[in-house]
């Protein structure tokens, strides 16, 4: 059954069954819901590639991400899904596990498919390939870019957060409730390693510390590629012991679990011997024990911009970055 078999049945012309599969207003709602009544019956599903090619674009976003697993994805994800299905956009996600290849692979797919716009974490390919692609795909945009980077001197849209923000409002918090040795627990990714995000956050909050009469009075690395790693009860009671530490800044909530759990086998209890502090603010962030106070990223902001952009022919390329949000809970205690 085709287009015509449907607009037959239904009593109507060709254009009308057009309009209704693609949504168009200057269909009457009666005449829409008889044919949309004849398209449920006979379970008629409408290919779209016809229409593609006449608007060279099609309504599907795609995500291209290194894993899935990293802290900041989930919630970010979660929003972004809603937020292209409520404009009725198909998201589909690429994992590429930090290859290249694989990366390229996917744009171009993308790119044959007429996508209406890439969003890109942790992009590696190269300037030269993103460019031939945007005569294909209406916008390529990137999350959490760097900046300054060489790629915001070419076509290509990016949003994402000043780190800057994020310790100051860490360090800020700390301050006003009378912490002055931190624990800085960092949590190292791969792209952080490629991009040095890890270092401008520890710069970005010794700044903030030693602004506001703190010190960063120890440090615990932890791999966040590493989801067996436990950190070591011992090294954290050391640490805080001959430090002086009352408070510990994560640099996100997957480090803040781990520390939790350090907590739990070494007997130190959160807040009244450690306040602790995370970013990101995952889902479970609210059903630790206690509930860790984190800062996030205004994921719902982000994803709503990023798909009204999408559906709007523009002539600059969008370029925002968003403060941070602090979501106070109960792992932070005054000890002012």
């Amino acid at each position: 059954m085709n287009i015509r078999d449907i607009a037959k049945k239904a009593g109507v012309s060709y254009m009308t069954v057009s309009r209704v599969i693609n949504g168009s207003p200057l269909v009457k709602p009666k005449t829409k819901l008889k044919v949309e009544t004849v398209i449920a019956k006979h379970n008629y599903i409408p290919s779209h590639s016809a229409s593609m090619i006449r608007r060279k674009t099609s309504n599907v976003l795609g995500l291209i991400m290194p894993k899935l697993e990293y802290s900041f994805f989930e919630p970010f994800i979660n929003r972004l899904c809603a937020a292209a299905r409520a404009k009725q956009y198909s998201l589909e996600i690429f994992f590429t596990d930090f290859d290249i290849n694989a990366e390229e692979a996917c744009v171009h797919e993308l790119a044959a498919r007429r996508a209406r716009g890439i969003i890109i974490i942790g992009a590696q390919v190269h300037d030269a390939v993103l460019l031939k692609i945007n005569e294909y795909v209406q916008n390529i945009l990137f999350i959490g870019l760097p900046y300054p980077s060489i790629r915001s001197k070419v076509r290509f849209s990016y949003v994402g957060f000043e780190d800057d923000a994020v310790t100051r409002i860490a360090a800020e918090r700390l301050a006003s409730n009378g912490h002055r040795n931190i624990l800085y627990v960092s949590s190292k990714t791969r792209p952080y390693k490629i991009t040095g995000i890890d270092t401008q956050r520890l710069v970005g909050f010794k700044k903030h510390a030693d602004a506001l009469g703190m010190r960063i009075a120890g440090t615990i690395e932890l791999n966040n590629d590493d989801y067996d790693e436990l950190l070591s009860p011992e090294l954290l009671r050391s640490t805080m012991r001959d430090n002086a530490v009352t408070a510990a800044f994560c640099e996100n909530d997957f480090a803040a679990m781990k520390l939790y759990r350090a907590t739990h086998d070494t007997g130190i209890r959160i807040p009244d011997d450690l306040s602790v502090i995370g970013v990101d603010d995952l889902f479970c962030a609210k059903y630790l024990t206690p509930p860790l106070s984190t800062i996030a990223l205004p994921y719902d902001k982000t994803a709503d911009d990023i798909i009204a952009f999408f559906m709007t022919a523009n002539p600059k390329p969008l370029r925002n970055y968003y403060e941070p949000v602090y979501r106070d809970r109960a792992s932070i205690k005054n000890i002012a």
